[in-house]
């Protein structure tokens, strides 16, 4: 919904975009602090209410990587 400004489900146009401040229900923690979280946007369909989360930044995904990635290949 992000990129094409449709939703995948029902193919509405009508997308709310929810930008939301750092709350527990809105970061992926990567560190102790607030300031060591990664943020996100919603997507909502105004349709149907489907909803995809995005990452806010970019260059967060790296740290995301580097966080969770070497957990996921201990486990294997």
């Amino acid at each position: 919904m992000k990129n094409t400004k449709l939703c995948p489900k029902c193919g509405s146009c009508d997308i709310i975009v929810v930008s939301m401040r750092k709350t527990v229900s809105t970061i992926i923690p990567i560190g102790f602090t607030m300031a060591g979280c990664v943020g996100l946007s919603r997507y909502v369909c105004g349709e149907c209410g489907y909803t995809e989360e995005w990452i806010v930044n970019r260059d967060d995904i790296e740290r995301i990587r580097s966080k969770f990635s070497n957990k996921q290949n201990q486990k294997n």
